[in-house]
């Protein structure tokens, strides 16, 4: 039977949305603070090494995000089935979950540092990194590695407390995290002169700080659901669970691509389009960021949903949760409309540069309404585990839309890239629907 508190509300989604909003706001922040604090430094070579490494780890560590998303699908749906059954059980199943989770975390990190004293300089040539720039990124980039654990760990902590639905802790371990950073970096940079490698010491402390932080955070919630560790448990059953997240990650790696080919082939272009898609990209995602807020709370509700069996409620989730989506997107595409230019004008005062954007201004203001629906679904499709036909959308919409986009439009230069991105976006929303409308969620 489904509780007042569980049927389907604006109200209710926006509980658990806000919190992630300004989780994800404060992400980009950590970013201006590390360029602010070496912007001051008279070498270049360290704003240079921090901008390529960051890159870099940004690159790789969302490549395990499928930790996140995997970890709060499952545990959303044993919350939802907590409400008619055995909470024993549900507590033995959620440190179950959580301790696989943290145990293909560890194997991840430990991949990554036998690798990547081998990969870090490799990739950093692919980022054309310059000679005199090169070997502070590489010291950079092997230091941030020793971060690993902690980050991957967090990943699985901060996945179970969205599944649990506990959204202003993870807001709390997310402004704990940058606000250790930040004073990491005061130290470490400012005060004893460390550079790029201050950053990287920083950045590592407060990983890891934040990893015992979120650990902290998810005790009492854990609390809810007692029961001893199931040691003997942890050995067995990754099979299903390394076949759910292979399809995340597959499906994040191909999301990957896609965004690093728009930014190689805008390059090819010449700086001044690089400059110009880069102020726009920059736009999109100050509205991607309340979009995955709504996805994230979506994850959530719908797992929870699908574990107590109630069909009526999850499609009414969904149902209120593209309504609150497309309303936030129709409101933002026309604030695009009406203020882009000046968005711009904000952003930079390079004639050049604002000219180009402006040119590529129409895609900006079409592409919320285009992406919303495949935010919504995403939530979705996490919340109710079906994380095999994420997978193939996406791969259907980068190879079966994108990629022969990006050929056909070549001639038309920087205006045929932003179409093809906006097919691409527009082909997730709508396969996505589709699939939720025609086959259900079918794990």
């Amino acid at each position: 039977m489904t509780s007042p508190a569980d049927v389907p509300s604006a109200h209710r989604l926006w509980t658990l949305a806000w919190p992630m909003m300004l989780s994800n706001l404060s992400l980009p922040a950590l970013t201006l603070v590390d360029a602010a604090v070496l912007g001051h430094l008279p070498e270049p070579q360290h704003l240079a090494a921090v901008v390529l490494g960051s890159t870099l780890f940004s690159f790789l560590y969302w490549g395990f995000g499928f930790l996140r998303m995997g970890t709060t699908g499952q545990v959303a749906q044993g919350l939802g089935a907590a409400a008619a059954g055995d909470q024993a059980t549900t507590g033995h199943q959620l440190r179950v979950l959580l301790g696989q989770g943290l145990t293909v975390a560890l194997g991840a990190s430990a991949l990554c540092w036998l690798g990547g004293p081998f990969l870090i300089p490799e990739a950093l040539g692919w980022l054309n990194a310059s000679a005199d720039v090169a070997p502070t990124a590489q010291n950079y980039a092997l230091i941030r590695l020793l971060s690993a654990p902690a980050v991957l760990a967090t990943y699985v902590l901060v996945g179970t407390l969205v599944g649990l639905g506990e959204m202003r802790r993870v807001l709390a371990i997310t402004v704990a995290t940058q606000g250790l950073n930040l004073f990491f970096d005061l130290v470490f940079v400012l005060g004893l002169g460390m550079g790029a490698t201050g950053v990287a010491v920083g950045t590592v402390l407060a990983e890891g700080l934040g990893a015992l932080f979120a650990f902290l955070q998810l005790r009492p919630a854990l609390r809810r659901f007692p029961g001893p560790v199931p040691w003997g448990d942890l050995r067995t059953g990754y099979g299903a669970f390394l076949s759910l997240n292979s399809h995340l990650f597959i499906r994040t790696l191909a999301l990957l691509l896609a965004l690093a080919v728009f930014t190689a082939q805008g390059a090819a272009q010449g700086t001044v389009v690089v400059a110009a898609n880069a102020l726009l990209m920059n736009l999109f995602m100050a509205v991607s960021y309340a979009l995955d807020g709504f996805a994230h709370a979506c994850e959530t509700l719908v797992g929870q949903a699908q574990g107590r069996g109630d069909e009526a409620a999850l499609r009414g989730w969904v149902r209120t949760s593209l309504k609150l989506a497309f309303k936030v997107a129709i409101g933002a595409s026309a604030l695009f409309a009406v203020a882009g230019e000046g968005f711009i004008a904000l952003l930079t005062d390079l004639p050049e540069v604002r000219t180009a954007a402006a040119d590529a201004l129409p895609w900006l203001i079409a592409l919320p309404m285009l992406a919303a629906g495949a935010f919504i679904f995403d939530g979705v499709f996490i919340g109710a585990t079906a994380t095999r036909a994420m997978r193939n959308t996406m791969l259907g919409a980068a190879c079966g839309v994108y990629a022969p986009a990006l050929m056909a439009l070549a001639p038309f230069g920087n205006g045929g890239l932003w179409t093809a991105l906006a097919l691409f976006f527009g082909a997730r929303s709508a396969s996505l629907g589709w699939v939720y409308l025609r086959r259900g969620l079918t794990p």
